[in-house]
């Protein structure tokens, strides 16, 4: 954890550049454009509770919402992969410009996008059979940007060797998603407690720009951490056999 730490003091210039030029604009995006669009759940009766949210899950302002939250959370991905590859070339005493950060996003951002989608649809569909399942695949498949980044695999070979680096360090993989889930929890507690006593929606809204991203520049630790558990683990399979399909396939 103070090698994760170390890596993320050092190329904190780095970080915070990367975070106004993505971060920043989509937290703008996502409180000015799409909060405001999001129609109140009603206040149903038992009997006419499952009719009403129906209504409401079909309505358009919450399906822009849900679309728009979706779009924003792929240009999330983009951020967190520089930030991932800025730890990678620390762990091997390199460094790479802003440029050269933003370059190596772009190119292997399609990648990402793709294996993230996959990854949604697989843990959608285990929490569809039960809670359990559900769980499951969203741990054992948690490390997949990590492991593009590094390996440059992805789609579901990315998954499937996530699951054996999971089976490695998977104390460290939940303590990571836990650190994770504590600082979500802990902004949308302070987002709440300002929404709540600021009356005024333009000044609420860019409090809760200003904590949202605050909180999100701060998630960037739990990134790095994970890939720093990733780079000092050696799975017990040759990831080469999945590197080279991969370039057999491209």
């Amino acid at each position: 954890m103070n090698k994760a730490f170390e890596i993320f003091k050092n190329n904190f210039s780095k970080i915070l550049i990367l975070s106004l030029m993505i971060l920043l604009p989509v937290t703008i995006i996502q409180e000015f454009l799409l909060v405001p669009f999001v129609p109140e759940l009603p206040e149903v009766s038992e009997g006419a509770s499952q009719e009403m949210l129906e209504s409401y899950y079909s309505d358009t302002s919450f399906l822009w919402y849900f679309m728009g939250a979706i779009l924003l959370s792929l240009f999330t991905e983009l951020y967190r992969v520089g930030t991932i590859k800025i730890a990678y070339e620390a762990l091997e005493e390199k460094t790479m410009g802003i440029s050269e950060i933003m370059d190596f996003s772009m190119r292997i951002w399609p990648k990402t996008i793709l294996t993230t989608l996959l990854y949604a649809l697989f843990v959608a569909f285990g929490f569809m059979l039960c809670f359990i399942p559900g769980v499951f695949m969203y741990v054992i498949y948690f490390l997949y940007l990590q492991i593009i980044v590094l390996t440059g695999i992805w789609g579901r070979k990315a998954l499937v060797v996530s699951s054996f680096y999971t089976k490695k360090i998977l104390g460290k993989t939940v303590l990571v998603i836990l650190l994770g889930m504590g600082l979500q929890f802990a902004v949308s507690l302070v987002a709440s407690i300002f929404q709540g006593i600021i009356s005024n929606a333009v000044v609420s809204s860019i409090i809760s720009v200003v904590v949202l991203f605050i909180g999100q520049f701060c998630s960037t630790y739990t990134d790095m951490l994970a890939a720093v558990f990733v780079y000092e683990t050696k799975p017990n399979i040759d990831i080469g056999i999945f590197e080279k399909k991969s370039d057999s396939n491209e």
